[in-house]
């Protein structure tokens, strides 16, 4: 059967996307918005977990779907193995702010 190997423990990618996922959710609304107007939209993050597995994580921003509205961050994590192919993704949108009245 042709397919894509999964991660060698998908159950640590998971706990580690999640930690991922909850740091970029503190990351305000201005700051997504500078990344995507200046640079860099795209971030390559190298982690090593408790078990001393090693993986990379992508950090992806866009705008979801008018700029200067809805951001999408979307955040992918696999072990540098043939899962690169297929990796573990998660996203959040980042609402923009109330304007101050």
């Amino acid at each position: 059967m042709l397919g894509t190997p999964p991660l060698a423990d998908p159950t640590e990618a998971k706990v580690e996307l999640a930690r991922v996922m909850r740091e970029q959710e503190l990351i305000p609304y201005a700051e997504w918005r500078r990344r995507l107007l200046n640079g860099p939209s795209h971030q390559h993050i190298d982690i090593t977990a408790t078990s001393g597995r090693w993986y990379q994580v992508d950090v992806e921003v866009f705008w979801d779907d008018q700029p200067e509205d809805v951001i999408r961050v979307m955040v992918c994590i696999d072990d540098a193995g043939l899962s690169a192919f297929r990796p573990l993704c998660d996203a959040i949108l980042i609402e923009r702010p109330a304007a101050s009245e």
